[in-house]
């Protein structure tokens, strides 16, 4: 279980699905329940996945629009590392390694 703002929980509640939830989507397979008190809960089955999703999520909170779609961008651009741990970095800190 992992906690978020309410209002991050009311994010990844909405359609069209909150950035991050569509760019870790892309890359991974995951279950998410989001409880509206902020709580959320990630379901899969390697705990590297878990901590990685859950992660990610809390730290977009903290990121700005303009700067996390920049992110998503180069991450999912031919010539870049997508692996899990890239896109953990890319989301968070916004960095990406040109391979």
């Amino acid at each position: 279980m992992f906690e978020s703002s309410t209002g991050l929980a009311r994010a990844l509640l909405s359609s069209p699905p909150h950035p991050v939830l569509e760019v870790l989507g892309k890359k991974l397979s995951f279950k998410i329940a989001v409880g509206i008190n902020g709580r959320f809960w990630v379901n899969v089955s390697q705990l590297s996945t878990v901590i990685l999703v859950g992660n990610a999520i809390q730290k977009s909170e903290s990121l700005s629009w303009c700067s996390f779609f920049y992110q998503k961008l180069v991450a999912l651009s031919e010539g870049y590392k997508t692996d899990c741990l890239e896109l953990y970095a890319s989301v968070v800190f916004g960095s990406c390694a040109k391979t």
